[in-house]
């Protein structure tokens, strides 16, 4: 946690290698905040978060491996907003980039996409396990 108490990711802009920049990976403070720092329903949503997790991961890969550009759509709006709504601003930024890419019909590079979203969802649970009652 830095001194705000977010936990920062720091990534590269593909616009510019050289250009850093940081992305909050879970804002914890926030999510209490918003649930009035009652830690018993932020538990009970971040653990609904985590086993809802796989599932939408795995119904993702699959969209994408199947190239069903209308699920890959879907799917990521409704993980962009589950993550966000945890405080997870990093994993909803990719989701909604994917979405994008999706609602465009790129798939190209979609399949690397879901390498760094599993890349980020594993970072995310890890980071929700630590502050789990």
């Amino acid at each position: 946690l830095n001194d705000n108490g977010y936990v920062v990711v720091e990534d590269f802009v593909k616009k510019d290698m050289l250009e850093k920049v940081s992305e909050v990976l879970f804002d914890y403070n926030s999510l209490m905040l918003r649930m009035e720092n009652d830690v018993d329903l932020v538990n009970a949503i971040l653990h609904a978060f985590l086993v809802d997790l796989p599932l939408q991961i795995s119904k993702l890969k699959e969209a994408i491996e199947t190239k069903d550009l209308t699920q890959i759509a879907t799917l990521s709006h409704k993980l962009k907003g589950a993550a966000s709504g945890i405080g997870g601003i990093s994993l909803s930024n990719h989701v909604l980039k994917m979405e994008k890419m999706a609602k465009a019909g790129s798939l190209d590079t979609l399949p690397s996409e879901l390498l760094q979203l599993e890349r980020l969802v594993s970072a995310l649970q890890i980071k929700i396990n630590e502050v789990l009652v």
